[in-house]
Formats: C-alpha cells, sequence, structure tokens
C-alpha cells in the first residue's frame, strides 16, 4: 500500500538523484530508503529509478507518477489541518511522519459511503474491530467524532461531511496511480457492483439496458468499474442487504422497509410459442401446448400464477426451468409455450409467434438500492445513469 513516508521519499530523491542524499535529508539509513522505493516500485508496477554510475535517473514513469504524488501528500496533510498549495522540503519532511495514511482514508470513505462499520468490512473483506481501529485513528487525527452510533446503525457526523469532501477525491488519486500494482485497492475505490435478474434473451429489453449502462460507463465514471452479476430475485435482494451489491435489478413489488426503488421496465405479459399456424386465442393455446415457467420463486411466476387462477386456467402439463436460454428453446424447438413480458423476446423474431393475452397484468422491473447508501457517489452515479437509458 502507499504511504506518505515513501511518496516523501519518491519526491525528494527526484531532486536529490540520490539515495544516500535523500536518506541524510531524513534522518534514515540508505537501505531504509532503497527499500521503500523498492516496495513502491511493487506498488505502482513501474521502476520509478534507473541506476547510472553517476546517479539516479527518473524513468518515464517517474514523470508521471510526481503530479499524483505530490496531490496526494497534499490531500493528506489538508485531512490533518495543515492545506498546502505546494510542497516544500519542509512540507514533505513533515508527510514523512504523517500518522494518516492513504488506506486509513479508503476504510473511512468506505464506511462513510455504505453507512455501516459491518458493510464495509464485509464489502473490503476485513474484521470490523480492523475497520474500527482505523475509523478510529482518523478521528484522533482530526480531533472530532465522524459518525454517531445509535440502534439502527450509524450516522455520519458534520466533520465526516467534510473529511469526505476531501478524502473521495484523495481515494480518486490513489486509485488511478496504484492500478494493477494495487488492483484490490483501486477495485475497491472505484467498483459499482449492480445485480441483476438474468434476462430472457439477448435483444431483450433488460438486456438492451444493461448493454447500454456497460457502454455509458466508463464515460460516466472514467477509470471506474462496473461489475454486472445475474441471480434470482431473493439471492440478489439478500446480496445488496449484506453489502454485496450497490443496486438489483429486481423483478418485484416486496420492497424491503430500509430500501428504496425506481421502476425501470413495466410490460404486459406475452403469451409466445414457436411458429406454426393457426390463430387459437391464447386459453386454447395454453389448454392445448406445454407450458414451461420459471420456478414458484420467482416474481414472474407469482404473477402468472395470480394470473392463471384468476381465468381458472389449469394447463395440462407445465415444466419448470429456471434458465432462460433453456426455455427460449424450448419455445422455439420443441413446442412449448409460456408466459413472459412483452419486451423479453425480440418483437419481430420469425423464430416465435405472439398470441394476445385477455386482461394481460402488468409485469414490473425495479431498480433497488439501500436507502442509507442514496447520496454515495457509486449509488448516485448508478441511478442517475440507468435513468438516462431508453430501454424500449
Amino acid at each position: 500500500m502507499l504511504s506518505a513516508r515513501s511518496l516523501s521519499y519518491f519526491l525528494t530523491t527526484l531532486d536529490t538523484g540520490s539515495f544516500t542524499a535523500t536518506a541524510r535529508i531524513f534522518g534514515v539509513s540508505v537501505p531504509t530508503v532503497s527499500a521503500s522505493m523498492a516496495q513502491l516500485d511493487d506498488v505502482l508496477g513501474h521502476r520509478l529509478f534507473l541506476r547510472t554510475p553517476r546517479r539516479l535517473v527518473p524513468s518515464e514513469a517517474a514523470a508521471g507518477v510526481e503530479p499524483a504524488a505530490r496531490a496526494i501528500l497534499q490531500g493528506l496533510l489538508a485531512i490533518e489541518g495543515a492545506p498546502r498549495t505546494t510542497l516544500s522540503l519542509e512540507d514533505l519532511q513533515a508527510c514523512h511522519d504523517l500518522t494518516l495514511t492513504p488506506l486509513i482514508v479508503a476504510r473511512f470513505v468506505a464506511v462513510y459511503e455504505a453507512g455501516s462499520i459491518g458493510v464495509a468490512a464485509n464489502t473490503l473483506r476485513i474484521t470490523q474491530p480492523q475497520i474500527s481501529r482505523q475509523i478510529a485513528a482518523l478521528e484522533a487525527v482530526v480531533g472530532e467524532r465522524l459518525f454517531d452510533r445509535h440502534r439502527h446503525g450509524m450516522t455520519a457526523t458534520t466533520a465526516a461531511e467534510g473529511v469526505y469532501a476531501q478524502a473521495r477525491p484523495l481515494c480518486d488519486l490513489v486509485a488511478g496511480l496504484v492500478g494493477r500494482g494495487n488492483r484490490l485497492f483501486a477495485e475497491g475505490v472505484h467498483t459499482t457492483r449492480i445485480g441483476s435478474v438474468p434476462p430472457f434473451h439477448p435483444e431483450s429489453r433488460l438486456a438492451g439496458l444493461l448493454a447500454e449502462l456497460c457502454v455509458r460507463w466508463p464515460v460516466a465514471a472514467p477509470g471506474g468499474h462496473l461489475s454486472i452479476v445475474t441471480d434470482a430475485t431473493d439471492a440478489l435482494i439478500g446480496a445488496l442487504l449484506e453489502g454485496g451489491l450497490h443496486a438489483v435489478i429486481v423483478e418485484t413489488d416486496l420492497i424491503p422497509e430500509d430500501c428504496d426503488s425506481r421502476i425501470l421496465l413495466q410490460s404486459a405479459l406475452d403469451l409466445v410459442t414457436g411458429p406454426g399456424e393457426g390463430r387459437q386465442d391464447a386459453e386454447a393455446v395454453l389448454m392445448t401446448t406445454p407450458l414451461v415457467l420459471q420456478g414458484r420463486g420467482s416474481a414472474l411466476r407469482r404473477t402468472v400464477d395470480t394470473w392463471l387462477a384468476g381465468r381458472k386456467l389449469s394447463p395440462p402439463h407445465i415444466l419448470e426451468v429456471d434458465a432462460m436460454p433453456v426455455i427460449g428453446r424450448l419455445i422455439t424447438d420443441h413446442g412449448f409455450c409460456s408466459l413472459v413480458p412483452s419486451g423479453a423476446y425480440p418483437l419481430h423474431s420469425p423464430a416465435i409467434r405472439r398470441i394476445p393475452v385477455p386482461d394481460a397484468p402488468v409485469f414490473s422491473q425495479r431498480l433497488v438500492w439501500r436507502r442509507e447508501q442514496s447520496r454515495t457517489r457509486l449509488v448516485r452515479r448508478a441511478l442517475e445513469l440507468v435513468g438516462k437509458i431508453d430501454p424500449s
């Protein structure tokens, strides 16, 4: 992990051209400086200095690292209450002994954005006591309490709001600098994890929305990562509540009390079956054609069962399959029919027949997120970007 000490050695060595001179300035041994620079090389994934007979020569990578290194140290000093517009040699010597580290700042950002030490610890795969100690260390540095604990969790204080405004850009700087050399740090700061129920078909409205989100994300979040996972609705909601996902797209109106939601897609149900002749109505097809549906745990299945019961329909044969591609092949290749949202399959596919459904129920797909994370940058960005996408 980056440290203020290693960055101070790096910037000073750029001026002195010698580990020996840098060691003399900081009152440490030459092996200490050399080892610190070797560790920094490993973290950044670049060699920063090349040895020549007369002096150390900065590599091309060093020129790119220098501005970020200065900005990171200035950011740490600002959080400690000593803002600097430039860094003098005396400032670098002060940075050498800073209590604050980029890692502590990153852990604070994680807790602030998660609204919970437990959720942040779970996401970062570290223990709660470890992250609690780091928050306590930051509180000692700034001299103020950053979170108020209460029965339902924790709330950021006014002081935390100010620290976050400084810490978030600092984390972005560090994540951009470490790159592959410290991928876990970069991904922890930059990755937005969104879960979704699986689309029925590559040309479905939901698949189009997710693909559009992937394409737009790099523009909206330069240097950020987007991770999309698919699973059943119940599993996605569970992962959201445990902090493993920032937002989920699910097919249910049963939203947990501590979550907010937004309707993304609404569709009437279609009866779809494979190519064939005839103009049978939906009820006749359902009573003469094998029906394939998702398992009873899915929201779509509950909607279909409610509609079938209301119409007093009892299809003679129902096959339960949760894998969307298998359902599609059963419809197109094996004479099955199914009830699916109207945007689930291509509108003009020769492999699909659409048959109007009487009093077709409206089926909704919602974007859901934890209310406590509504103000965090990762969730706000997802909400704003999804809101700009036309899924039609």
